[in-house]
């Protein structure tokens, strides 16, 4: 699956969220796939979801893209980063 298409699918994925920003990332989105390789998506939604809903789109997601795929909110993101500035 090629990066274009990808970010169709997740881009049609989250239309219905109501997506404020959502980030894709790692290798196979990088087009560069392997057997353990999976798929990170950041996202911020403008209505609230609640943790049962958060499983299921995970789920959902996996099953589309036929890999594991993490999905974290912004706020929790932010507080895993580390800033070095």
């Amino acid at each position: 699956m090629t990066s274009k298409n990808t970010e169709n699918l997740i881009i049609n994925f989250f239309m219905p969220l109501a997506p404020i920003r959502f980030d894709a990332f790692r290798s196979s989105v990088r087009e560069a796939k392997r057997k353990d390789s999976d798929l990170e998506i950041l996202y911020q939604l403008k209505n609230k979801v609640s943790l049962m809903d958060i499983v299921q789109i995970k789920e959902r997601l996996s099953e589309i893209f036929g890999m594991k795929v993490d999905f974290l909110s912004d706020d929790v993101a932010k507080n895993k980063l580390i800033d070095f500035n």
